[in-house]
């Protein structure tokens, strides 16, 4: 009975520290999209030593947030996954048990995974160049991912 007290409390905790998570991933958001903006105009630039000189600026404006941003979905990936496996132990018990309060908090749970999974995942490809502090191959992926498009 105790560790699924346990287990409830940290369910909650990593319900809070998702929505945190996904707080600060919102707040980043729109200077991400400024900056994939930016770096298709600097892309489109004639000359060679400007467009190299921006792209290296605008990199190095970028590369730290876009680092810590992509760290964060991975924290969430690894909270979803936690709470997933949790959800899935309590629910057996409280059916057996016919906790229904229990079983509608779960469900709430559940419900929050659901709704969050996409939007992380979609984070997560979006930001995968930022896996790295390498300024080297953040440019090459950046540069590849454009030329794509």
């Amino acid at each position: 009975m105790i560790w699924q007290e346990q287990m409830e409390t940290c369910l909650e905790k990593e319900l809070k520290r998702l929505l945190e998570i996904l707080e600060d991933l919102g707040h980043n958001a729109a200077e991400f999209e400024k900056n994939s903006i930016t770096v298709k105009s600097i892309l489109n630039l004639q000359d060679p030593e400007v467009k190299s000189q921006q792209l290296v600026d605008q990199l190095n404006f970028i590369r730290i947030p876009g680092y810590c941003a992509y760290q964060l979905t991975q924290e969430a990936v690894i909270l979803l996954h936690l709470m997933s496996v949790k959800i899935s132990s309590l629910r057996p018990i409280y059916k057996e048990s016919g906790d229904s309060v229990k079983l509608a908090k779960l469900n709430q749970y559940e419900a929050a995974v659901n709704q969050v999974d996409p939007e992380i995942r979609r984070s997560i490809e979006t930001l995968a160049l930022f896996s790295t502090l390498d300024s080297r191959k953040i440019m090459d992926s950046i540069i590849a991912s454009y030329k794509k498009t």
